[in-house]
């Protein structure tokens, strides 16, 4: 075509730059429509198939150490099942030394940061590097320091009459720690009212393991001699507990333990208290028969009893959202014979289920029924650290059937 023609002989199109159009461009609809209905068709059977089988694919066992860190040290969504995998990584010695001194790091900083959830995983990391001699002397003490100093809670009743006695509750938190365990020894408990002793108690030997929890409440019975010398109002009480930390492997623990791995460690505990004057009562009884059905429905009973040997008896309670306290001695009647288990006590508005028991022996068969009785007592809201009222109302569950083992 000569250079200097402007438009196509046959058709007439112009040949400038911006309308020359080379070979044939004509769209072809029909056939792009069925493409694209190929095209959907191939994507719908094939994408669902590619999405189970990558489901299947455990693609967080194959990240890099550094990037399961990354997830245990910024607390996301899949810092569990990143210590699980460093934890394994570790076992089957697939970290260089490196790499477990920065994972030893990482699981101690997450222990002392109470606020931060734990994982048991991690604790097993810091107990294998002390089996292997990775760990040094301080960082293994550092590591038994921080489980026991953040163990225990202790409560102590915030009103107390002056002149009787002081209620404390010692509870052990879930442990921070791996799943080896621990034995704390001689737990010398002593309070003190300034320079005033009021009590020592010994608790003994007790097991510490990552799953360990419950609590134990008991009465300091103070000396009237020391009644003298507590003014009322608002004092400060601290306890101090003497604990010695130790593998179970020593036990028991010879009189002599020098050269031991034995941590000694004294836990401190303060609270204030307000001492109020002799004959004021601490707990208020409630007095609202309107409330009775309520408090029923939201009790149930099971009972066992096992004349053999000790006649044990074996008292389940329910109690389901009470819409007041409960502070009840619990006794059994069977025809003539009236006999004390214990006592519950329970808050408002919650779940709670108590087992509690006794020996006595009743002439009773497979299938008998007894009344369970429920009797209000003041002393037993006072003997808690918690109840400041109680519902003051008895209730008898009747004909509540026995199994007899």
């Amino acid at each position: 075509m000569p250079d200097d023609q402007q438009a196509c002989p046959e058709c007439g199109t112009r040949l400038s730059p911006k309308t020359i159009v080379q070979g044939n461009r004509q769209r072809q609809k029909k056939r792009m429509l069925i493409g694209a209905v190929m095209m959907l068709v191939v994507i719908g059977l094939c994408v669902p198939n590619a999405i189970r089988i990558a489901g299947q694919v455990h693609w967080l066992s194959k990240a890099p150490t550094w990037y399961l860190r990354s997830q245990v040290n910024n607390d996301t969504s899949l810092a569990k099942e990143s210590w699980d995998i460093l934890s394994d990584r570790l076992n089957i010695g697939k970290l260089s030394y490196a790499q477990k001194q920065a994972l030893t790091q990482d699981a101690m900083k997450l222990q002392s940061d109470i606020t931060r959830k734990w994982y048991v995983d991690a604790g097993d990391v810091v107990e294998k590097m002390h089996a292997t001699g990775i760990l040094s002397q301080q960082q293994w003490d550092t590591y038994r320091q921080t489980i026991i100093d953040q163990l225990y809670v202790m409560t102590i009743r915030n009103d107390i009459e002056h002149g009787k006695w002081i209620v404390v509750s010692l509870s052990k938190n879930p442990s921070r720690m791996g799943r080896a365990e621990l034995w704390c020894a001689k737990r010398e408990l002593k309070f003190m009212l300034g320079d005033l002793h009021l009590y020592t108690r010994e608790l003994g030997e007790t097991s510490i393991a990552t799953h360990s929890g419950g609590s134990t409440s008991f009465t300091l019975h103070i000396k009237k001699k020391q009644w003298e010398k507590i003014a009322v109002g608002k004092q400060t009480i601290t306890a101090r507990m003497q604990c010695q930390l130790y593998d179970p492997a020593l036990r028991p623990l010879p009189r002599e333990h020098d050269g031991l791995d034995i941590l000694e460690r004294e836990l401190k505990f303060e609270q204030d208290v307000q001492f109020v004057p002799k004959g004021t009562s601490t707990v208020t009884p409630i007095v609202d028969e309107s409330l009775r059905q309520q408090m029923v429905q939201s009790i149930t009973v099971k009972l066992t009893y096992k004349p053999e040997k000790y006649a044990d008896w074996d008292v389940e309670l329910d109690f389901n959202m009470l819409p007041k306290p409960i502070a009840f001695d619990v006794s059994i009647r069977f025809q003539d014979q009236t006999q004390r288990m214990s006592s519950v006590h329970v808050p408002a508005n919650k779940q709670s289920g108590w087992w509690i028991g006794g020996r006595h022996r009743i002439n009773i068969k497979d299938g008998d029924t007894v009344d369970v009785l429920l009797t209000p007592n003041v002393e037993v809201a006072e003997k808690t650290t918690y109840l400041t009222e109680f519902w003051d109302g008895a209730i008898t569950i009747k004909d509540v059937p026995v199994t007899v083992k």
